[in-house]
């Protein structure tokens, strides 16, 4: 099967390319944020950008699934583009060794939430 649909230049609604100053000044930003962190002894945290959907569905409410994209993967299984890294975490530090004590833990990675166009809330952050 061929594509014969012209290219769409616009980005889905929610989303935005950075580049030049705008990434550079993400960069510096993260880059500031990891050294102030590090100096006060904090171990970083980086989940993945998709999971097993009921894995990000455990506790969570109707709301946080309206928000949620699901994809299938080649098997056939529903994976789910996190709308919030909140329960990643919990899952990591229930299901990993407990570090020495008084470890102090932050995280950082994007999220991807469903919007409603013209809704004005951003979709990735």
């Amino acid at each position: 099967m061929t594509y014969k649909e012209p290219l769409k230049a616009a980005l889905p609604c929610g989303v935005r390319d950075l580049f030049l100053e705008d990434a550079a000044r993400l960069s510096r930003l993260m880059a500031t944020w990891r050294q102030l962190f590090e100096s006060w002894a904090y171990a970083e945290i980086i989940p993945p950008t998709y999971e097993h959907y009921d894995v990000l569905m455990a506790g969570s409410d109707a709301d946080f699934e309206r928000r949620i994209f699901r994809v299938l993967d080649r098997e056939g299984n529903i994976l789910a583009l996190r709308p919030d890294i909140t329960t990643q975490v919990a899952r990591i530090v229930g299901t990993n060794q407990p570090g020495p004590d008084g470890l102090l833990q932050g995280y950082r990675g994007r999220a991807e939430s469903f919007t409603s166009p013209g809704g004005g809330a951003q979709g990735s952050y």
